[in-house]
């Protein structure tokens, strides 16, 4: 199971920094759609930018719906 941390510690983003590949998963509220799985390549499409922020570059490909997901206005994301 995952775990919920408070913040993004420099043991975390060099974690992430030294990582190959990465995945973001998102769904939408509409349970009658899909969740959508991503992966990231390392390297400038992803930064920590402090201890409770992480940046990504949305690249789009097959369908988008990263971006579709993080638009809903229900404050999941």
């Amino acid at each position: 199971m995952g775990k919920l941390h408070k913040k993004i510690t420099p043991e975390f983003a060099d974690f992430i920094a030294r990582q190959k590949v990465f995945f973001v998963a998102t769904a939408p509220a509409d349970v009658s759609h899909r969740v959508n799985v991503s992966p990231r390549a390392p390297g400038s499409s992803v930064a920590v930018l402090d201890e409770h922020t992480i940046a990504m570059a949305d690249l789009s490909g097959s369908g988008a719906e990263t971006a579709a997901h993080l638009m809903q206005t229900d404050g999941r994301m």
